[in-house]
């Protein structure tokens, strides 16, 4: 529900996104529960790669976008938290050996704990900006997936770097 109205509003403020089916609205599956949305077609371009300034400064204009977005947003402690509770969940982690799971644990609780000694500037973020979370059209990268949307320090939407197949 949070990705539609946050793609709505920004698609509104005219900002790089893919916005909702015009005129639809979320509906809630009966059996799962989970909200199902609508989304604009768009026709990726076919001829080349974004450059990463492209994809910097459309970043950008999403930010500028959220800052003028009017619904509140969780803290993007929110997401680490999911993250531990699924590295510590024995059931998630059951393809790793019972005691190859306490390194990555005890790793991930000393960097989390780290976190606590600095003090971030909270601005509203995309969440997961990386590659599998824009398209290229010929009218230029257009952002979706605001499922994670959230309040952090700029850093957390600057890792860029991932790829996805």
């Amino acid at each position: 529900m949070r990705e539609f109205e946050v793609a709505t509003a920004l698609f509104a403020q005219g900002a790089p996104v893919v916005w909702p089916l015009l005129g639809s609205i979320p509906m809630r599956h009966h059996e799962s529960e989970y909200f199902v949305t609508l989304w604009q077609r768009l026709e990726r371009a076919m001829d080349a790669e974004a450059p990463g300034i492209e994809v910097g400064h459309s970043l950008r204009r999403v930010h500028a976008g959220l800052e003028l977005y009017p619904v509140s947003l969780p803290n993007f402690t929110v997401s680490i938290g999911k993250a531990r509770d699924a590295l510590f969940d024995d059931a998630r982690m059951s393809a790793m050996p019972k005691v190859d799971r306490d390194f990555p644990r005890h790793a991930f609780d000393r960097v989390l704990a780290r976190l606590d000694d600095h003090e971030f500037r909270e601005r509203p973020l995309h969440g997961e900006p990386h590659a599998g979370n824009y398209i290229t059209t010929r009218d230029g990268i257009r952002w979706l997936d605001f499922e994670n949307a959230c309040l952090g320090p700029l850093e957390w939407d600057r890792v860029l770097k991932w790829r996805c197949p």
